[in-house]
């Protein structure tokens, strides 16, 4: 997860 404005995206795909 790369600290940034694509965090939150990043986040949600490994929380899936």
């Amino acid at each position: 997860v790369a600290k940034k404005s694509g965090d939150v995206t990043e986040l949600q795909i490994g929380v899936k």
